[in-house]
C-alpha cells in the first residue's frame, strides 16, 4: 500500500534556506521510488489558516518512506528546512 509524505508550508522565513534545502533534498529521492504528486505552487484554502505551499510524494512503502525520511542527506536537508520555513510534515497510508 502507498503512503504519503506531505508538507503544509505554513509561512517561508528565508528563501536562502529553502534553496539550501532544495539542492541537498532533492538529490535525496534520486534512488527512491518516489512520485510527486504535488509540487510547490498556488495554493487556495478551503477552510483553515492560510499555507503558502503544500508538497505530497508517494513512496511504494512505509519502510522505503521511513528509509528516505530518516537519512543523513535528508536530515541534513531538513535542518535548512527548518530554519527557512515553518512546516508541518505528515505521513499517512493510501486508501
Amino acid at each position: 500500500m502507498s503512503v504519503y509524505v506531505i508538507v503544509v508550508i505554513e509561512k517561508v522565513k528565508d528563501q536562502n534556506e529553502l534553496a539550501e534545502y532544495r539542492r541537498i533534498g532533492i538529490p535525496s529521492l534520486q534512488k527512491t521510488n518516489v512520485k510527486f504528486r504535488v509540487r510547490p505552487g498556488p495554493v487556495e484554502v478551503l477552510e483553515g489558516a492560510p499555507v503558502e505551499g503544500v508538497v505530497m510524494l508517494e513512496f511504494p512503502t512505509l519502510e522505503e518512506a521511513k528509509e528516505w525520511y530518516n537519512s543523513p542527506v535528508y536530515q541534513e536537508a531538513l535542518k535548512h528546512r527548518r530554519i527557512g520555513a515553518e512546516c508541518h510534515a505528515l505521513l499517512v497510508h493510501g486508501a
